[in-house]
């Protein structure tokens, strides 16, 4: 038999390390999980276990989810939180999509408006589940196991290990996210949202005692007194700053969404001819006044100026035949969001849906349907103008 050289013994020996390294993990792992069932075992024996039935893992599983709340106090959970700002920002947005007007909620069964509101925290928890996310929790959850061992609390540790093994089991943020831990987690930055909130109302009376008119730190002049005394007011609330911050960053990043989703919903329920006449008879009378679209300058006085004109436009070109089935058509289109409900452009449709259908005041005044114009002709401009720029770049 031949002798393996230098190169091929070496090669033997990595194979052979890396196998025994995988062989180890296996058997790390086989502990690790044999010792999950063991610690979880007193809370096994309360359930109808030993048919081992999909029915019944699904009752223990559904108990566990919801019981394992009173884990969020342990030592290893402290400071779990969702960002104040976007917590509260996914929570609104959930709700404009999903759940009942709040008159409507309170005349639903108790039982029917605890799920619809279980099921909207659902969906904001979700959103927050990303693979960095678990493996910290999982960690914690292994951390507090330990501590539970020692401190002999076989009853917090069953729920401890029957947690985490569910949790192991599925990394799907849907299922991730009826966990309890987290639902108090949710409850206790949206709490948090709601305090920075009040914070923030006080340093807006702070700014008013000196300019009147402000109604939001959008109408402040930055350096202004009024600026002054409400950034001053900002800083006796340790981290209101960071969630204002936070807040406008997601406006921004939200308002560039919505815009983009409403430039795509318009095309759906708008004959392209019919838009640009609209956009047509929009620009010619803003020039009229002295504004062109294509200057640059300005642009905060042009667009007060489009919304001002937006409702007598609506009122000319858009008869009541015409609005009724832009409804109809969106309708329509909502009725896909069946399929695909978590699909933005659905959510947006949803939320625009439950707008247009306002019959508290005429259609062309409806703030809803002048935004989402005001959003599909702001694409417009902006394509044509970038039309307009190759063009140039073509010509040089």
């Amino acid at each position: 038999m031949k002798k393996p050289t230098k190169q091929q013994a070496r090669k033997q020996q990595i194979k052979r390390r890396k196998s025994q390294e995988r062989l180890s993990r296996r058997q790390a792992s086989l502990r690790a999980e044999d010792e999950l069932w063991h610690q979880m075992r007193p809370l096994l024996v309360l359930y109808d276990m030993h048919d081992a039935t999909e029915d019944g893992w699904i009752e223990f599983a559904v108990h566990v989810m919801h019981d394992c709340t009173a884990l969020y106090d342990e030592p290893e959970f402290e400071g779990l939180l969702f960002h104040p700002a976007e917590a509260m920002y996914e929570m609104l947005r959930e709700f404009d999509a999903r759940v009942p007007p709040p008159d409507e909620l309170e005349q639903l069964p108790e039982a029917e408006r605890s799920d619809v509101l279980t099921d909207a925290s659902i969906r904001v928890i979700a959103k927050f589940i990303s693979p960095e996310f678990q493996r910290a929790v999982l960690n914690a959850l292994m951390n507090c196991r330990q501590r539970l061992k020692r401190a002999k609390q076989a009853e917090k540790l069953a729920l401890a290990a029957a947690v985490e093994r569910l949790l192991r089991d599925d990394d799907r943020p849907v299922i991730w996210a009826t966990c309890g831990i987290f639902h108090q987690a949710l409850q206790a930055s949206v709490e948090a949202a709601n305090e920075f909130e009040g914070a923030k109302e006080k340093a807006l009376k702070a700014a008013q005692a000196i300019q009147p008119d402000v109604t939001d730190v959008s109408d402040l002049e930055e350096g202004s007194p009024a600026d002054l005394a409400f950034w001053e007011a900002v800083d006796e609330t340790a981290g209101l700053e960071d969630y204002l911050e936070a807040w406008m960053d997601i406006e921004e990043e939200a308002m560039a969404e919505r815009e983009e989703l409403d430039a795509e919903l318009a095309s759906q329920l708008f004959d392209p001819a019919e838009l640009e006449e609209l956009l047509d008879e929009l620009v010619a009378d803003l020039k009229a006044q002295g504004i062109d679209l294509s200057e640059p300058s300005g642009e905060e006085r042009e667009a007060q100026t489009v919304v001002a004109r937006l409702p007598e436009l609506l009122k000319a070109r858009l008869t009541v035949e015409r609005y009724q089935q832009l409804l109809t058509d969106l309708d329509e289109l909502v009725e896909e969001a069946d399929e695909d409900e978590d699909d933005p452009r659905m959510q947006r449709a949803q939320v625009l849906q439950a707008a247009l259908h306002d019959a508290e005041i005429p259609y062309w005044q409806n703030g809803a349907l002048q935004q989402f114009l005001f959003d599909a002709f702001l694409a417009r401009v902006l394509e044509a103008t970038e039309e307009l720029d190759d063009e140039d770049d073509d010509g040089a």
